[in-house]
């Protein structure tokens, strides 16, 4: 199985003239598993093939997909999971990558690490968003309620989505040298 399992439920992206997926989130994606697989880290990716707006995989709602079922089992088996997604560039405060994890428990500290470690080696600057666990009511990240249910590291990144391939490239390297800092 793989030690990092790298989440994009919001990665089908057909041509459309308005927004309706994450636009480089299976983009950034690939680059972070290439650059884990250079690094010797077994990476697997878990792309959703159906638009966001048929069923959101990321909410309470979707646990009992297919998707979210396959993404189960390889999670129960990792060290690490990213959550991948990407946002609009209308957003200057949040750089050209945020990072969000769940209040309580042990992503905040991942969080502040990452943090620290992407000012450290590269001198970016990634703000930190707070999310909340999702609950039948609705809302909130279940990617990552189930990981901490289940105890498995977890943050959510984001890209901005007018970064082009170099640059997804660029930032993949020091993303792929903290991950594997985080499984050994």
């Amino acid at each position: 199985m793989a030690q990092v399992v790298l989440a994009v439920p919001h990665g089908y992206c057909p041509p459309a003239t308005v927004r309706i997926c994450d636009r480089v989130a299976e983009r950034s994606a690939r680059a972070l598993s290439g650059a884990l697989s250079w690094l010797g880290v077994d990476a697997h990716v878990h792309v959703l093939s159906t638009l966001r707006a048929d069923v959101d995989m990321n909410r309470w709602e979707a646990r009992g997909t297919l998707y979210r079922l396959k993404l189960l089992v390889d999670m129960k088996a990792a060290a690490l999971l990213l959550d991948v997604h990407s946002f609009p560039p209308e957003r200057p405060d949040r750089g050209e990558l945020y990072v969000l994890y769940l209040v309580g428990g042990t992503q905040e500290r991942l969080a502040v690490d990452f943090q620290e470690y992407m000012l450290r080696t590269i001198g970016l600057t990634v703000p930190i968003v707070r999310g909340k666990a999702s609950t039948l009511l609705g809302g909130g990240n279940d990617i990552l309620t189930v990981a901490r249910t289940i105890g498995l590291p977890a943050l959510l990144l984001e890209f901005r989505e007018d970064l082009g391939d170099g640059r997804l490239a660029e930032l993949a390297a020091p993303i792929a040298r903290w991950t594997q800092s985080k499984i050994v």
